[in-house]
């Protein structure tokens, strides 16, 4: 399906950028970005980030691999 909606060019449509804001803000924090910086960068106050965002990692999530 996603090969089709980047071929048909409705990646947009269907998949705005903030769709992946959750994943973005997250991970952040995981990696060592610090929450101010990521409070900074998404608009967002650190007690929001604290709250709603850092903990909830995925750690089984894998990126994909374009052949």
């Amino acid at each position: 399906m996603l090969g089709g909606l980047v071929s048909d060019e409705d990646v947009r449509k269907h998949l705005p950028p903030h769709h992946c804001r959750y994943t973005l803000i997250s991970h952040q924090p995981a990696v060592g970005v610090s929450i101010i910086d990521i409070a900074v960068w998404c608009e967002l106050s650190e007690a929001m980030i604290s709250r709603r965002y850092v903990g909830f990692v995925n750690r089984d999530l894998k990126p994909v691999e374009y052949v």
